[in-house]
């Protein structure tokens, strides 16, 4: 069998797939070649040794055209005339795809890498007085092609730069870029693969539902949760603002703003024990404003949530003041205070009795700092959410994973509404790190929110307590050049657990 790879947009064929390396096997091509297989690599017009045609331009309709005769050329000179199978990557995807649909004959199959075309996006016509740029090629260029740290030796990529520009010291000119609208799976009528990433699927309790490798405890446990794969519409902005009211943050909003469920239910529910605060917020500050939980909105202040983090915590104790004293400054303020109610405009005397009333209730019971204390937890429950570690993650959050036993303690100790925010999520940026950082941050949330729903059906809890996971929108199911996954707000997703909800589904899909 014969197989024609077919190359991406900057560097032609040989250093992209058969790059020779002294002591290091990393020719793709001699991998299939020992593997048995008979292979082609084309170098499109403009790149390596295939020169420019009068045009100056390479097109994609015509670089597929220019596929399907090699492919026809490859399959004729063979004894039984076999069909190529047909591997395009980046770029090379694209005019693969096209080949196969304008020249379906020629191909016995189709392999997609690093497919990089939203077919929800019109690409537009070319302006008509685009001219050739000829722009020289850059190590510089040939070097940002290496996106995860450790992949490859620098020997090796010293190789691959010295051969990228030797092949191609001048970048090809691509246009009419809008002839990739006329990409449509449908009119695929060959085998195709499409690679999307490095992680597999892997199965769970629940036959016919299947989540990521790298969360084993919660597939074991997924009786216990519903995952909803259908939210949609969602802005593309970094803002924790959607994700705690579901609203668009760029609409009209009332005077205030809209609330957060955790004000709602202080305003509606108020405290369930007045040692508690109804919503307690176990949310880092992140130097990235947007990521940090909004205001309560038009509810005001005084629903705002109780936040322990941070130089507050020494609060929660009283410092050489008997409760007796306490309650005796407590009137003394209550008293100064009446005669100038009536010129209170803003409401914030409303809301600093709320507040005093919460320190109050506070500061004459351990109840709070109690929840907060994780060394009263049983050693071996705490063993099972993991270890910290405190060190912020760029511009979001440290990752806290005992946080989830705070906020379980919160909750059995009376709080409504516990919000908490996790680490660092936004990994598709130069540094290219979406498959090295899930690596290490999915194994952590898998033991931390395992732990957590466990911890809740082990204490009679999980009727009662709902756990919602979910981030402000999903990622793009095809992989971006730097190897990781972009801002995809027409679609995301959210696991649910406890609650009285019904466990073990999926609600909604995708296309």
């Amino acid at each position: 069998e014969a197989i024609l790879l077919i190359h991406g947009r900057t560097w032609s064929a040989l250093p992209d797939y058969d790059l020779q390396v002294e002591g290091e096997d990393l020719s793709l091509m001699d991998g299939l070649v020992q593997k048995g297989y008979a292979v082609f690599a084309l170098d499109m017009r403009g790149y390596g040794e295939t020169p420019r045609d009068a045009t100056d331009w390479l097109t994609p309709n015509r670089a597929a055209d220019d596929v399907a005769i090699t492919a026809a050329w490859i399959a004729d000179r063979r004894k039984w005339r076999i069909k190529p199978h047909l591997f395009g990557w980046s770029m090379g995807s694209g005019i693969s795809q096209l080949s196969v649909q304008r020249h379906p004959e020629h191909y016995a199959s189709l392999t997609l890498f690093g497919y990089w075309r939203d077919v929800d996006v019109e690409l537009p016509a070319d302006k008509p007085d685009l001219v050739p740029q000829h722009k020289p090629n850059t190590a510089e260029a040939a070097v940002s092609d290496f996106v995860t740290p450790g992949s490859i030796s620098l020997k090796a990529i010293d190789a691959y730069v010295t051969a990228a520009l030797n092949a191609d010291p001048v970048r090809a000119d691509v246009k009419s870029r809008d002839h990739y609208n006329a990409l449509d799976e449908s009119k695929i009528t060959i085998p195709t693969l499409v690679i999307a990433g490095e992680f597999d699927p892997i199965a769970t309790n629940v036959p016919g539902i299947e989540i990521g490798e790298h969360l084993p405890k919660l597939a074991q446990m997924m009786d216990k949760f519903t995952i909803i794969r259908s939210i949609c519409d969602a802005q593309p902005e970094h803002n924790a603002f959607q994700s705690y009211t579901g609203r668009n943050q760029r609409l009209p909003m009332p005077v205030g703003g809209w609330p957060t469920p955790g004000a709602v239910a202080s305003k509606l529910m108020g405290p369930l024990d007045p040692s508690i605060p109804p919503y307690v917020s176990l949310c880092y500050t992140c130097t990235h404003g947007p990521y940090n939980e909004p205001s309560p909105g038009f509810l005001g202040v005084s629903h705002s949530p109780f936040r322990p983090l941070g130089p507050g915590r020494a609060d929660l104790v009283l410092n050489g003041i008997t409760h007796d004293r306490l309650s005796d400054r407590a009137l003394l303020r209550s008293s100064l205070d009446r005669f100038r109610r009536e010129a209170d405009t803003k409401g914030l005397f409303e809301s600093m009795d709320v507040y005093h009333q919460q320190a109050l209730g506070i500061l004459t019971t351990s109840a709070l700092s109690d929840a907060l204390d994780v060394s009263k937890e049983s050693p071996e429950v705490l063993t099972r959410y993991g270890i910290n570690d405190p060190a912020y993650q760029r511009d979001g959050a440290p990752k806290m994973v005992r946080n989830f036993c705070v906020a379980r303690r919160l909750v059995e100790a009376g709080a409504r509404i516990v919000s908490m925010n996790y680490s660092r999520w936004d990994w598709h940026g130069g540094d290219g790190m979406n498959f090295p950082r899930s690596r290490q941050e999915f194994p952590l949330l898998d033991q931390g929110l395992s732990a957590l729903v466990t911890d809740l059906h082990e204490r009679g809890l999980d009727k009662d307590v709902s756990v919602v996971v979910w981030g402000e929108f999903g990622r793009t199911p095809k992989i971006n050049k730097r190897n990781s996954r972009d801002h995809w707000p027409r679609v995301s997703c959210a696991m649910l657990a406890g609650g009285h909800m019904p466990g073990g589904q999926v609600i909604g899909s995708t296309n």
